[in-house]
């Protein structure tokens, strides 16, 4: 499932949903590698930005002993609950 985060009115807004193949299950430090690396073309302020959430999303997540390991995990539920408390 796709989400957009309104900043202006600190939504989350649910936009596409996504089936991912079971084979191609990723973990989120492989999916946040590859995201960074697709992104590339996109402003360096953008990049940082971008950049600096995953950090804050993986270093939250690890403070409260949780590896993904695989994206699907990270449901609009999942991150309210342990992300966006």
């Amino acid at each position: 499932m796709w989400v957009w985060r309104n900043a202006e009115k600190n939504t989350v807004d649910f936009v596409e949903e996504v089936a991912v193949p079971q084979e191609r299950v990723i973990s989120l430090a492989d999916a946040k590698v590859q995201f960074l690396r697709d992104i590339r073309g996109l402003a360096k302020q953008t990049q940082r930005w971008h950049r600096e959430n995953l950090n804050a999303l993986e270093k939250v997540l690890s403070m409260q002993g949780m590896v993904i390991d695989d994206c699907r995990k990270l449901t609009v539920s999942f991150l309210k609950e342990h992300f966006v408390f």
